[in-house]
């Protein structure tokens, strides 16, 4: 910065550990093509040590899919020492009992876990993958029972959209924590306009109602 300008200070910031994920959404921003590689654990530890000299202390830990990092355990507790307020988004699939143990060892701030539909069949359509459903409700009770900050969202694309109202019924029967959906659809950064499963006005004002 100039010396004229006043210091700006990155309260706020995020990491994409990944693009790869173990989905292939449709809507997905980024697409199909995957990245064939990432930076490793020990670069993004030296990423977080910038952030916290730089003044971050909200940190949103992101991919693709995070879990799918190798190094995931390790960024993550590099970053919780540093002093971050942590958010994790992800998809819960891959979610394994050891995660639950780090996140109740060094707990974050919040996770943040999109669904994508109420049954296999919506999972397939939305995400091209099998058994999802089952394994992502059983994954986030095990994030519930160990007194673990849930959240769940949605976004409503074309596969899920019918069943965002249904969610939002189960989200509070089920689990009691809060639901919200995003009805905003990025292009990817290939070039794909998403326009085939972007909701129409109509029906997105029908779904807010």
């Amino acid at each position: 910065f100039q010396n004229n300008l006043p210091t700006r200070i990155p309260t706020t910031g995020s990491i994409e550990l990944t693009e790869n994920c173990n989905f292939r959404c449709l809507h997905c921003y980024q697409g199909m093509n995957k990245a064939k590689s990432m930076l490793s654990g020990a670069k993004w530890c030296s990423v977080l040590d910038v952030l916290k000299v730089a003044g971050t202390l909200w940190l949103l830990i992101t991919g693709g899919e995070p879990l799918l990092h190798p190094d995931f355990e390790k960024i993550y507790t590099h970053a919780i020492k540093n002093g971050f307020l942590i958010s994790v988004f992800t998809n819960a699939r891959l979610l394994q009992d050891r995660h639950i143990e780090l996140f109740r060892k060094y707990p974050p701030f919040g996770i943040e876990v999109t669904l994508y539909g109420m049954s296999e069949e919506t999972y397939r359509r939305s995400t091209g993958t099998k058994n999802s459903f089952a394994k992502v409700i059983s994954n986030c009770k095990k994030i519930l029972a160990a007194n673990l900050p849930l959240k769940l969202k949605s976004v409503a694309f074309k596969p899920v959209i019918d069943d965002i109202p249904e969610m939002r019924k189960f989200v509070a029967a089920e689990f009691g924590v809060p639901f919200k959906f995003d009805t905003k659809i990025d292009p990817s950064i290939y070039g794909d306009s998403h326009d085939d499963v972007r909701p129409s006005p109509e029906e997105i004002v029908a779904l807010e109602e």
